[in-house]
């Protein structure tokens, strides 16, 4: 099929599996002419998500979004004939991992979490991502976004720089969020107060710490003198 309309514009919206805007995709387009591709205009899509770009002419074209030079979305059989906006959904996920106290079920701050990825880029080179990490919020809970689907990650948490697990997955093509829930062993602590002549002390308050973070807990010595904790 042939065309002779010119100065085409393509309105390219990259977005992720859970549709939101992913900024800085390499959009590509590509000319289609006897079964074989002309690539004829790339860019980065803006803080939008978008990308404008303008064609000289009408004719069939493919799509393709690159993201750390893996491709994460493919669209062929573009027949373009007049001004155009397009949305593409890249394989791309979010990752939400949660992490709880093992005995009372409650969320934890100030986790320190990582996670690695290794993948194969355009180029068949094979790619050890630089490593995430971060500490959980006040809820427990660590976020990412715009991940790559069908790669290797190998996820750690670390509590007082010891670390209580590890955890290796990947994620579908076609899931928006992968959650995962972990939780953090603790084992109680109990403390026995006593005098110098070592007579238990009942009703007396005590306070632990936990290393680097500061007052971790308060209790009050029952009867006996003894204060028990989960940590």
């Amino acid at each position: 099929q042939n065309f002779t309309i010119e100065g085409i514009s393509v309105k390219i919206l990259t977005t992720n599996i859970n549709a939101e805007p992913v900024v800085g995709v390499n959009a590509t387009v590509y000319e289609i002419f006897q079964s074989a591709e002309k690539r004829v205009v790339s860019g980065l899509t803006n803080s939008s998500g978008w990308i404008v770009n303008t064609l000289d002419h009408g004719g069939n074209y493919t799509f393709k979004a690159f993201w750390n030079n893996v491709q994460v979305n493919l669209t062929k059989g573009v027949a373009l004939d007049v001004n155009s906006s397009w949305t593409l959904i890249c394989q791309l996920a979010n990752f939400q991992f949660t992490i709880k106290d093992r005995k009372t079920n409650l969320p934890m701050p100030l986790i320190f979490l990582t996670i690695d990825a290794n993948y194969t880029t355009i180029t068949n080179a094979s790619i050890h991502a630089p490593q995430q990490n971060d500490l959980t919020n006040s809820t427990g809970q660590w976020i990412l976004r715009n991940q790559l689907t069908k790669v290797n990650y190998a996820f750690h948490a670390y509590r007082n720089q010891l670390l209580f697990n590890t955890t290796s997955f990947q994620v579908q093509q076609s899931q928006k969020w992968y959650n995962r829930s972990i939780n953090c062993p603790t084992l109680d602590l109990t403390i026995h107060a006593e005098d110098a002549r070592h007579a238990s002390l009942g009703g007396y308050p005590i306070r632990i710490y936990e290393f680097g973070d500061g007052p971790y807990a308060n209790a009050t010595t029952d009867n006996y003198g003894n204060a028990t904790f989960s940590a």
